[in-house]
């Protein structure tokens, strides 16, 4: 069933890559740079659905991009980093309830491929992305913190639809299903003897909704708007058993939930 998902996606995307092909004289090419600003949500769950652990806050950021595109086929791709500390609200291992702050650190890199099914009505997009995320929970009276990484990519698959284009200015909707793929998690015990384990962590799903504005400018320069929301589940990891030379633990990733609500201002310039 994944790879019949996976083999679906990547079918789509060939098929918008060689409906799109266009003269070479369509060519155009911008780059371009956006200001983020981001709320973060994170939550975990145990196996009896409760919730463990959640994170929450607004992170600054910037992003680069840079585009070009070819008579009904547009390319961009872009990076992405993201930055600041979260409230952490969760429990001890023992249960005790637990509060401190969360040093997170998000990056992105994508590629996002654009085809007119109906132009000036319909566009149907795919997109290839990687993410990594460094979370370090900060320690809190006697409790120590923890630093841990994830890293996964993920694919995308939508449609953008105008709401309304003018000679200046055009707003867009944009929805996407998006397939989360098994990434990697690493935790760093070493201050228990124990290294930093890695984990496969879970597959999942999701989607994404982006409403967008864009305003021509002179001389081909656009500046634009993004207000966005993703989500999506990762599935709980497989367990793994570490030895530290004296003591024997088993633990895993749990399940966990993420949401990201966004707003993007941003400027390109053709080349």
């Amino acid at each position: 069933m994944k790879t019949n998902i996976l083999l679906t996606l990547f079918s789509i995307g060939l098929s918008l890559f060689i409906s799109g092909k266009g003269k070479a004289d369509d060519f155009h090419f911008q780059a371009g740079i956006g200001s983020h600003a981001q709320y973060f949500h994170y939550e975990e769950f145990n196996s009896s659905d409760q919730s463990l652990n959640q994170e929450e806050g607004v992170l600054p950021g910037l992003t680069f991009f840079g585009r070009y595109s070819n008579n009904h086929l547009l390319h961009q791709f872009s990076a992405t980093i993201l930055g600041g500390d979260v409230d952490y609200d969760g429990q001890t291992q023992i249960g005790l309830p637990y509060q401190t702050t969360t040093r997170t650190h998000l990056y992105n890199l994508s590629y996002r491929l654009e085809a007119d099914v109906l132009p000036e009505h319909l566009t149907a997009y795919f997109s290839a992305n990687w993410d990594y995320w460094s979370r370090s929970i900060q320690p809190s009276g006697a409790v120590i913190g923890l630093d841990e990484t994830y890293r996964w990519p993920s694919l995308a698959l939508g449609l953008k639809l105008p709401l309304m284009s003018s000679g200046k200015h055009a707003v867009y909707v944009s929805s996407a299903y998006l397939r989360i793929l098994k990434g990697k998690f690493t935790v760093d015990l070493s201050a228990l003897g124990f290294g930093e384990p890695e984990l496969d962590l879970g597959t999942g799903n999701g989607f994404e909704s982006t409403l967008s504005y864009t305003l021509k400018l002179l001389h081909d320069r656009k500046v634009g708007i993004d207000f966005y929301y993703r989500q999506w589940r990762f599935a709980e990891s497989n367990p793994k058993t570490i030895n530290n030379g004296t003591n024997t633990l088993t633990f895993l990733e749990p399940r966990s939930k993420s949401k990201r609500l966004g707003l993007t201002f941003w400027l390109a310039v053709p080349f």
